[in-house]
């Protein structure tokens, strides 16, 4: 059936004298109708029989919501309804001059019938639009889409189409009768078809899809009905009423509208996506799933919960015996993405075959047996049949009716019959009307109008204005003239009547093609326009407005047409040049070109500025281009020009490692220039210490490093050499001793160097006497000159080698100088030169009697040693933390080895530059995820890319951020629905993330994996709220109350949208309890005041159980134990009370008989008592209270003898 729209939810529609209740969208399907019985109150009497009436294909139309929701309703007719409504259809006996003989079934866009063709005797199936659905423009070019999409397919697995169009309104497709069942049919027949005969059927079935497929035709509703199958076993694929233009953009669907079988839909059908070939193969997979085991892959109670199912469930496994290869089939067909399924029907049936290899026939299952026990064959017509068929239709050749001025003159001439061939035989013309035009059904009751249908086998009536007359009863002849006067104003006045009649049909049948023709016109589908003029211009020809619409039609479609060839034109050149300007540009490229091939990209780019490959392969050319200008910048020492270009290329992807490099370059550069200035200045140790600058900066330079050291080591020695020269000059000796020895140590191995100092050293020995160098040797020592001392000394033993306090003293200032450069070392942090040193006297100094050297070689021996350790110390953390991955106090620890030990600075700085690049590397990852988190998306992204930049040449490295950037185009979607999440408005998010989900390319795994994790939290979270509203519902009846408090005050937390729900339902909840423990209160009061009324009863304290009874009472009012043991208590006080004063006049009366006997006996003796019994009577029952104790005057109780 198909989609009808319906009016607004609270209007009601009196249907036959029924009340239905409709939905903003009505779908019609089978087994809707105990769904629609509960949810849109459909009220029928029980269903009237109808052998015509099949039930209908379920066919689910819907639309998704503004907020990606699927909106889906049902509607089913109550079958009573449906049988009225089959009963008044417009069907004529003959449509498309075929005879219809009886109904087939029903389908999603119309019903089918069986028939003969009047001419050819030939059987064929009639499908005919319903009446309700030929006002709708969109149902007829649906309808009449289906017929011209099967008539251009030609092919042994699809029904055939002979012919289409419309008559009287009806419009009809005349195809194919096929003579057998469906699968349908058999499979339920047999419960499960036998896995060759299956595998046969799915061949064939793909045949067909396969051919309609390679002609851009995707039939969208597969199902078992649908497939036919006749008695030579031969499967036909029928019902192309869904069908879609693969290439067509038509209006007649429009994505977010699904159409289709619930049970048979694709995932994507179910999204409202447009559905393709491998929708068709995945619809085809459940059918043969369905055939295979006897029921279908997915169930539900809803049309809706089958398409969820569809989505996100895997269907269940086949049964046992069924082979591998034959289910792997099935459950590629039936996966959830289409790439995952088979792409053509080619590739299904390569598998099939192999399948069928495999797979061995069935001998006792047959399907000609099956066919003939469900579908016995139909006869094929005889020849008084086919006769018949030609009487009949001749009989439709109506005689013409006089016009109506000869009637009115009384003359009634016999007029031969005038007809006009039709689509459906001869339609009679009335002479009023002119020639060539069709006459109305009300004044003609010989034409079967498409309003009245004729029973089937019914004969029409004679027509009273044929020409033949009946004769009377009684054989009396008729008055003629009196007849033919009433008869003329009678057809004068039909006649005119339902010309009037015919004319407003007319006019609004072309009213409704003019409207039809221009909405179609309006929404730019000027195919379907042109094809729906085509109708009308057939029925109407001479209708201007008609003609103005085929002139403005025609007009588009030439415009359409000229604005296609110019834009294929422009499309064309665009590409010739495109195609030229990446020519030249890949050329330039290749050449090292790069200024002329960025030039041609960026020209290509304007032709096609969203290609992503130019786009690509220009940053390739800028980045190229800056590359070569770097590296010749650096060849010419322009090494600010290369820092520059090298920056520049960052923005295309350089690395971010040669912009270091550069700058550390750069500035090892300026200060090698500074030191050079100095040094031609003739500062040469302030060019000295440039040049250690220098050295220390270029930790990326090992050569260069090396150099600058050396150079700032000459700067020394020389300036040390200068000194001594000119100490030399003015006959300073001991300035140049110095002086030359200083230079000595910065290179001890120079011959020259030692030349002079051994001249120097002579020349101050010839000048000086012993006693002189001793004297000047001791003011040396005494302000610790220790270095001029011992050469004061080194003199002193010149003149007397054999001096011991010479040789002392000189010991002494050799130690003393060395423990002073060490000490040098040691505040410049040179540990291993300082321990070198204090090496070279270690063994002298440890021994000697001087207790000054002995203590500050001791304390430097210390501090080294201690500061050597601490060194060792840290160098280990520092290597451990890097294996541990702690970057962090890595780092910490080189740094403080950078300032602990400076003289290892280059193997520090090159264990460091990997961590600190690392450590970079991960902050700015971290940078990222912090503004990922907070929503700063460009700041992200730009974190990202430093970070990329940091590690360019590190593949792993690359591939996280990669990931992160592809996690940044879910994170930043996700932000989106932050707000719904922080407000826990989890159904809208859940929405927003399915929306999100869609928007997302499948080959992101990591956003879609991201979007997933969040759909799931979502997901646990609704799951949640779900079984805390569960738990809060039936805490009350299973008494639970402090779970159903604590999930009730959970929801308020989870779900603030319902917080008035929750609180009503935490308030009722409270009553309850309160409720329940009053009762239960009151119950133990109850149980503790009964227990203590039958104790006490039990102990005859009948007060105090009519008093604990009583309160018993007060806590449960009704209760009718309480009330009976009251009683109970009452009545036996009462009866104890009686008793009591029975008792207590029993004694009285004892006594006074005592008393009165031994009266007696003191007056009259032994007297019997009998002859006092008048007189004891009358006193002794004068008492009524006694009298009554006593029995009402019974005295043979007290007759007895007075003395006993």
């Amino acid at each position: 059936m198909c989609g009808v729209k319906g009016s607004p939810a609270g209007v009601r529609d009196n249907l036959g004298g029924h009340l239905i209740e409709k939905s903003r969208v009505f779908l019609c399907g089978t087994g809707g109708s105990d769904f629609i019985a509960k949810r849109l109150k459909c009220h029928a009497p029980p269903p009237a029989a109808n052998a015509l009436n099949s039930p209908p294909d379920p066919v689910c139309w819907g639309r998704r919501s503004a907020y990606g929701r699927l909106s889906l309703h049902y509607f089913s007719e109550p079958r009573q309804l449906r049988g009225e409504r089959d009963a008044v259809e417009a069907v004529p006996q003959i449509v498309a001059n075929c005879k219809i003989l009886s109904k087939l079934g029903q389908g999603g866009m119309g019903s089918v019938f069986r028939s003969i063709h009047m001419t050819l005797g030939r059987r064929m199936a009639i499908k005919i639009l319903p009446t309700e659905f030929t006002r709708s423009p969109e149902y007829v070019s649906r309808f009449l889409r289906e017929a011209r999409a099967i008539a251009n397919l030609n092919h042994p697995n699809i029904v055939l189409v002979h012919d289409a169009g419309e008559q009287n309104g009806i419009y009809y497709i005349a195809m194919e009768l096929v003579d057998g069942a469906s699968l349908a049919a058999v499979a339920r027949h047999s419960t499960r078809l036998p896995e060759p005969v299956a595998l046969q059927l799915l061949d064939q079935a793909a045949q067909g899809l396969g051919y309609a497929h390679d002609r851009g035709l995707v039939h969208r509703d597969i199902k078992p009905e649908n497939l036919l199958i006749n008695r030579e076993g031969i499967l036909k694929v029928v019902d192309f009423g869904l069908v879609l233009e693969e290439a067509s953009q038509s209006h007649l669907t429009r994505t977010g509208t699904f159409l289709g079988t619930p049970t048979f839909m694709s995932p994507e059908q179910c999204d409202g996506d447009v559905a393709d070939a491998r929708s068709d193969l995945y619809a085809l997979g459940a059918t043969f799933y369905c055939a295979l085991t006897g029921h279908a892959p997915f169930t539900a109670t809803t049309a809706l919960g089958i398409m969820y199912k569809h989505k996100f469930e895997a269907p269940p496994p086949l049964d046992p015996d069924i082979s591998a290869q034959t289910g792997a089939i099935i459950f590629k067909l039936l996966a959830k993405k289409r790439e995952d399924r088979y792409q053509t029907a080619k590739e299904l049936r390569a598998d099939v075959a192999n399948a069928l290899r495999t797979v061995p026939p069935r001998s006792d299952w047959s399907l000609d047996e099956v066919l003939a026990k469900i579908a016995p064959p139909q006869p094929e017509p005889t020849a008084e049949e086919l006769s018949s068929l030609g009487r009949a239709r001749s009989s439709e050749t109506v005689a013409m009716q006089p016009p109506p001025g000869r009637l009115a003159s009384g003359e009634f001439p016999s007029a031969g019959p005038v007809s006009v061939a039709g689509a459906a035989g001869t339609v009679p013309v009335s002479p009023v009307q002119g020639s060539g035009a069709k006459s109305a059904s009300a004044w003609d009751p010989t034409v079967i109008s498409p309003r009245t249908p004729l029973p089937i086998g019914a004969t029409p009536m004679p027509s009273p204005l044929s020409g033949t007359s009946t004769p009377a009863p009684g054989g009396r002849a008729p008055r003629t003239g009196l007849w033919i006067g009433v008869a003329a104003v009678l057809v004068l006045g039909i006649g005119a009547g339902g010309y009037v009649f015919y004319l407003g049909h007319r006019q609004a049948q072309l009213d409704g093609y003019v409207k039809a023709i221009e909405a179609l016109r309006q929404s730019g589908s000027l195919e379907d326009a042109k094809y729906e003029l085509r109708q009308a211009l057939s029925h109407f020809p001479d209708d201007e407005r008609l003609k103005d619409l085929r002139q403005g039609i025609e007009e588009d479609l030439r415009k359409k047409a000229q604005e296609d060839r110019e834009r294929n034109l422009q499309y064309a050149r665009k590409e010739v040049r495109l195609d030229e300007w990446v020519r030249k540009a890949k050329s330039a490229f290749e050449g090292g070109r790069f200024d002329e091939a960025i030039l041609a990209y960026q020209e290509a780019r304007k032709l096609d500025p969203d290609s992503e490959e130019l786009k690509t392969a220009l940053e390739a050319a800028h980045l190229a281009h800056l590359r070569a200008r770097v590296a010749e910048a650096e060849k010419n020492g322009a090494w600010e020009e290369a820092l520059s270009f090298s920056k520049q290329s960052l923005q295309f992807g350089g690395a971010f490692e040669q912009v270091q490099r550069l700058e550390q370059r750069l500035k090892v550069e300026e200060l090698r220039k500074e030191a050079q200035r100095l040094s031609g200045s003739g500062q040469l140790l302030a060019a000295a210490d440039k040049f250690d600058e220098a050295a220390l900066s270029s930790t990326r330079d090992a050569a260069v490093r090396d150099e600058l050291q050396q150079l700032a080591v000459r700067q020394r020695i020389q300036h040390h050499l200068n000194l001594a020269t000119e100490a030399e000059k003015q006959g300073q000796w001991t300035g140049a001793i110095a002086a030359l020895n200083q230079a000595l140590k910065l290179a001890p191995k120079d011959a020259a160097i030692e030349k002079r100092l051994e001249s120097a050293r002579r020349s101050f020995r010839d000048e000086t006497s012993f006693e002189s160098a001793m004297s000047l040797g001791r003011k040396a020592l005494d302000a610790q000159r220790w270095s001029e001392a011992a050469e004061m000394y080194r003199a002193a033993i010149g003149h007397n080698p054999d001096h011991a306090e010479a040789k002392a003293l000189l010991t002494e200032a050799l130690q003393r100088d060395v423990l002073s450069q060490a000490e040098a070392k040691v505040q410049a942090r040179m540990w291993r030169e300082a321990r070198t040193l204090l090496d070279e006297i270690g063994a002298d100094a440890a021994t000697t009697a001087q207790t000054g050297v002995k203590i500050e070689f001791e304390r430097l021996s210390m501090l080294v040693r201690n500061s050597q350790e601490e060194i060792a110390r840290r160098e280990a953390r520092a290597q451990a933390s890097v294996k541990e991955d702690a970057l962090a106090t890595a780092l910490q620890e080189y740094e403080a080895l950078l300032e602990l030990n400076p003289a290892d600075r280059a193997k520090y700085e090159q264990a460091l530059a990997p961590v600190r690049i690392e450590h970079a590397y991960r902050g700015a990852l971290a940078e990222g995820d912090e503004a990922a988190r907070t929503g700063q998306f460009a700041k992200a992204r730009t974190a990202y890319r430093q970070a990329a930049e940091k590690k360019s040449g590190d593949a792993a490295a690359q591939a996280a951020v990669d990931a992160r950037l592809a996690l940044l185009v879910a994170s930043e979607k996700l932000f989106k629905i932050e707000p719904s999440i922080a407000a826990k408005n989890w159904s809208e998010a859940r929405a927003q993330l399915a929306a999100i989900r869609k928007e997302i390319p499948a080959e992101n795994a990591v956003a879609v994996a991201a979007v997933e994790e969040r759909v799931k939290a979502v997901d646990d979270a609704l799951t949640k709220i779900a079984a805390l509203e569960e738990m809060g519902r039936t805490a009350v009846t299973s008494r639970k109350w402090d779970e159903g408090r604590e999930a009730l005050k959970q929801l308020l937390e989870l779900n603030p949208s319902r917080q008035e729900v929750y609180r009503k339902q935490l308030d009722d909840l409270e009553a309850a309890l309160k409720a329940f423990n009053e009762q239960t209160a009151r119950q133990a009061r109850y149980d503790r005041q009964m227990g203590e009324a039958r104790q006490k009863l039990g102990q005859e304290d009948f007060d105090g159980a009519i008093a604990a009874a009583q309160s018993a009472l007060e806590a449960l009012p009704d209760d009718a134990r309480a009330k009976d043991l009251v009683r109970e208590a009452q009545a036996r006080k009462e009866a104890k009370a009686r008793a009591k004063l029975l008792d207590d006049t029993h004694r009285d009366l004892q006594e006074c008989l005592a008393a009165a006997r031994q009266r007696l006996v003191d007056i009259v003796g032994d007297i019997r008592f009998a002859d006092l019994h008048p007189q004891l009577d009358r006193h002794l029952f004068a008492d009524e209270d006694i009298h009554g104790l006593f029995g009402h005057g019974r005295r043979d109780h007290w007759e007895v003898p007075l003395y006993h």
